[in-house]
């Protein structure tokens, strides 16, 4: 995926879209889909598992970047987009997790999954720039076949019962003892949970800073900076060794020596602080420096705030909280493209980062006002004072 991302802007305008708007729609029509799949990724995560997740997703890759690959108008560009419905490989891994873990431990090791997709997100778009010398569909074409060869291992190599839950059985096969499986209404019942809401509430305001910075980066590289596709793919690798550093240094300590709430909002206000230089920024140096304080903070919020998510609901709905964390997330992007290259073409970027620096001081004062919050101090003591914890460590 990552190393297709530096090149759409490219890949758009070769197909004929020459406006900002038309690359800002693609991203909209994406957002849109995950947005809608993510909801019934959840049912379905918690029936069969994260491996069948997995499994399913990959496929999904595969027809999705193939379609890309060989899309010779935009149409056929957004058709490739109807594939990612199924394509949920992150929910699938930080389920698998979250089964695996118990609370004490599963910040931390859902870092580990950060840490995996960090090392995609640092080499993905350098390799995307590399293989944009021989073709922009080149790319898509390495990423369809490595996904194939992905669902492959999955298939063969990860065994049937991987990512599932204490308690869930094969399809079909029935328990008394176990919890009944969540269909889609049951899912979103988790949002009865004041914690939930809180997390998700500050989950929302993070998401829209990041998704309007996300939405039209790659076009502030090509057009504020004058940056080739292979060095937009450059800067964009540089992001992603940032973020995984910050997330094999940051995140352990910042679990272990400071409360939630605490570190929630001293990354809240780093972010602002980053947000705000990028906006100011025209040099490069300065951009990239900018970048850093985002990594680090963004890093920190993502890992504290999903693993809290799992913590504040019983462990059979762990996969639907889960899910409707990926649903807002695809939500939010589908808002931001067309108001971040709005705010783009309109003030530069000054006014994205400006927009996205006060999103972070509002979440700060959401959390002061008990409206929403990046991280909570002793989230899920109730559900632990039932024994629910225990319960599954022993099942485990």
């Amino acid at each position: 995926y990552m190393a297709q991302v530096p090149l759409m802007p490219y890949l758009t305008k070769e197909l004929g879209a020459e406006s900002s708007a038309a690359y800002g729609a693609l991203q909209t029509v994406f957002s849109a889909f995950q947005l809608v799949g993510g909801l019934l990724s959840g049912p379905f995560v918690d029936r069969y598992g994260g491996r069948a997740l997995l499994a399913v997703s990959f496929l999904a890759s595969f027809a999705s970047y193939l379609t890309t690959a060989t899309a010779t108008s935009m149409a056929a560009l957004y058709a490739s987009r109807l594939f990612t419905l199924a394509q949920h490989a992150v929910l699938a891994a930080r389920t698998i997790v979250t089964a695996a873990t118990g609370d004490e431990d599963r910040a931390r090791l859902l870092g580990y999954v950060g840490v995996a997709y960090g090392v995609g997100f640092a080499a993905g778009p350098a390799i995307g720039g590399v293989l944009s010398q021989v073709s922009l569909r080149f790319a898509a074409h390495v990423a369809a076949f490595g996904s194939l060869a992905a669902w492959g291992a999955v298939v063969l190599l990860v065994p049937a019962d991987t990512g599932k839950q204490a308690g869930q059985g094969t399809a079909g096969s029935s328990s008394s003892s176990a919890p009944a499986k969540p269909g889609l209404r049951q899912s979103l019942g988790v949002l009865r949970v004041r914690e939930v809401r809180l997390l998700l509430g500050g989950k929302l305001l993070i998401g829209l800073a990041g998704g309007m910075l996300q939405a039209v980066f790659s076009l502030l590289l090509q057009r504020t900076y004058g940056l080739t596709s292979k060095q937009n793919g450059l800067v964009l690798s540089y992001v992603g060794v940032a973020t995984m550093v910050c997330q094999v240094t940051l995140v352990g300590p910042a679990q272990r020596r400071l409360r939630p709430r605490t570190a929630g909002l001293g990354c809240a206000a780093l972010m602002a602080a980053g947000y705000l230089a990028l906006g100011v920024s025209r040099q490069l140096p300065v951009l990239m420096a900018s970048l850093l304080p985002i990594a680090a903070g963004g890093v920190v919020l993502a890992t504290l705030n999903t693993a809290q998510l799992t913590q504040a609901v019983p462990s059979h709905v762990a996969g639907s909280v889960l899910a409707l964390d990926m649903a807002l997330g695809s939500g939010v992007r589908m808002l931001t493209p067309g108001l971040a290259t709005g705010l783009f073409e309109a003030a530069g970027s000054l006014a994205v980062g400006c927009v996205a620096a006060g999103l972070m001081l509002l979440l700060i004062l959401a959390d002061v006002v008990g409206l929403a919050s990046p991280a909570l101090d002793g989230v899920g003591a109730g559900r632990q004072a039932t024994g629910e914890g225990d319960e599954t460590k022993k099942s485990q």
